[in-house]
């Protein structure tokens, strides 16, 4: 007869038990870290996102609320002009400008530009500018865009492209404004020499469109641009086509734009 003997009582947990519990207690930490992970990430983008649309109509109220406020200016400082070569009540043809520093003022009167320092009103002689004789200059007209373009009629019915540039330097951080001035050579626009009383003027990519009317009441206009010469050919040409417009209504033209 076998006996068997008897094997003696254990008490506790079941060791694979415990360790097979102990990774479901981390499995859990982690996804309720996640969780939580999330739900931040997710509130900070919603706030991010409301934050972000309340500054736009917050920048949108601020460039719009001007529009409903009436428009007003205060004068910062004045400037008399008192060397013209005629006066202003006698000269029909009188033209201003400025920087865009709003430094440098200039005057185009009689056939001569006349610089002056902003606020002093100091008088600024450049050596080289272009002049004409009292009364070569008998109309003009301004070349819309940023820059400081003229055309000027004369009384033998031509056009002179008058510009007038601003050159800025920069020395010991003070800003210095030199005023360049240059003028080209004259095209004819009249079919014979005639003085011009009324011109409208504009630069364009190509070359100029000018529109002329005469003091006998003739309307012509040109157009000019630049041709490139050949292969070899380093110079530039002018072409230039002009014509006139005949129209009864011409006569009662008063102003050119």
């Amino acid at each position: 007869m076998n006996l068997s003997t008897p094997q003696p009582a254990s008490f506790g947990t079941d060791p694979q038990a415990t360790s097979s519990f102990l990774p479901r207690i981390s499995s859990r930490q982690l996804r309720s870290f996640l969780d939580h992970g999330a739900t931040l990430v997710i509130t900070i983008g919603g706030l991010a996102t409301i934050l972000s649309i309340l500054g736009i109509f917050a920048y949108l109220f601020i460039e719009v609320a001007p529009l409903f406020y009436s428009v007003s200016g205060n004068q910062i400082s004045s400037l008399k002009v008192d060397s013209l070569r005629v006066p202003i009540r006698q000269s029909q043809n009188v033209g201003v400008g400025i920087d865009e520093y709003m430094e440098v003022a200039y005057v185009i009167q009689a056939g001569e530009v006349l610089l002056y320092q902003i606020p002093s009103g100091k008088f600024l002689d450049l050596a080289q500018r272009p002049t004409w004789e009292l009364g070569q200059i008998t109309a003009m007209g301004r070349s819309s865009g940023k820059r400081q373009l003229w055309g000027l009629g004369t009384r033998e019915g031509q056009v002179i492209s008058l510009s007038i540039n601003f050159k800025t330097t920069f020395q010991d951080d003070k800003r210095t404004i030199h005023p360049v001035i240059s003028a080209s050579d004259p095209i004819t626009l009249t079919s014979q020499p005639e003085p011009i009383s009324l011109l409208a003027y504009q630069e364009t990519e190509e070359g100029s469109v000018t529109a002329g009317l005469t003091e006998s009441g003739r309307l012509f206009f040109a157009k000019s641009q630049e041709a490139e010469g050949g292969l070899f050919e380093m110079v530039e040409e002018q072409e230039t086509a002009r014509g006139e417009i005949v129209d009864d209504r011409v006569s009662t033209i008063t102003t050119l734009l």
